[in-house]
């Protein structure tokens, strides 16, 4: 009997947190972006004060801080790209129902006046759709993905790409 009570209170406690963790409030809609960290990692302020890691939904591109892996090819420059489009500027971040990730990072689409940046960045060759995870634009940005590469826009016509499965990387750089 004792255990059957410690379950289920786990198991209140798993339903009742769970969802404040994986769903949690979105934390502001206009922001300051004050640091890019990558191509698809950004800081951000909200006008209360409040500072978020934000991970831009949908888009994977080229590693530039990964603790485990070597600079890939085509990652400077998208996160070179990324900066001149948002850096220090205000943008609007629209949200999921998934509003954090496993590592405590907000995801977001980010929005720099009518420019859809998580878009624009797979249409430009900067990144790769994120296959991994569904999202509303899953479709649309892997559409993207297939008209940059065939155009060998970005890292599509200056990297070796390796696909394995729904995940693609480039290259490392070496010197």
């Amino acid at each position: 009997m004792r255990d059957r009570n410690l379950i289920k209170v786990i198991s209140l406690l798993v339903v009742f947190t769970l969802p404040s963790v994986l769903y949690a409030k979105e934390p502001c809609k206009t922001v300051k972006v004050f640091k890019v960290i990558d191509g698809d990692t950004i800081k951000i302020s909200c006008k209360s004060g409040d500072k978020y890691v934000v991970r831009l939904i949908g888009i994977d591109t080229p590693e530039t801080h990964h603790p485990k892996k070597p600079v890939q090819c085509y990652g400077k420059e998208a996160a070179d790209y990324l900066k001149k489009r948002i850096d220090n500027k205000y943008v609007r971040l629209k949200y999921e129902s998934q509003k954090v990730d496993k590592y405590g990072r907000t995801l977001a689409y980010v929005y720099s006046g009518l420019n859809f940046i998580n878009a624009t960045m797979i249409r430009k060759g900067y990144a790769f759709a994120y296959k991994r995870f569904r999202f509303k634009y899953l479709q649309k940005f892997t559409r993207y993905e297939s008209a940059a590469q065939k155009k060998k826009r970005g890292l599509w016509g200056k990297c070796e790409v390796v696909c394995e499965g729904n995940v693609c990387h480039t290259n490392p750089i070496t010197k």
